[in-house]
């Protein structure tokens, strides 16, 4: 019975610990963006939110069961493709795309007028 409650308080602990990483990488990933495609602090957040709740269910289909994982990871980001548009503007996310799939250089980007 003791030995079951430590197995459960590490597997919490664990869980934990990925959370808080994956947390810091999303926080870190929308910091960065915004930097280079000046977006709102509201945005922020909701990109934020968004980013670590895909990474969170990106994490479990990568440990979970190993079956038609390719289809749950095409599924995820579809997902994911679905909720930046609402957040952003046509504008802000084909640059967002553009910087998160490596199409372009991240360095600040000039704006037009």
């Amino acid at each position: 019975m003791i030995l079951l409650a430590g197995f459960t308080s590490a597997g919490a602990q664990q869980q934990s610990v990925i959370r808080e990483i994956l947390s810091r990488a999303a926080s870190g990933k929308v910091t960065e963006m915004q930097k280079l495609i000046h977006f709102d602090d509201v945005q922020a957040r909701e990109l934020e939110a968004m980013e670590f709740q895909y990474l969170l269910n990106m994490e479990k289909v990568e440990t979970g069961c190993r079956c038609r994982i390719q289809k749950r990871r095409d599924k995820l980001n579809r997902q994911r493709d679905i909720k930046l548009q609402k957040i952003l503007t046509r504008e802000q996310y084909l640059k967002y795309d553009a910087l998160d799939k490596d199409k372009i250089r991240k360095l600040p980007l000039r704006l037009t007028e």
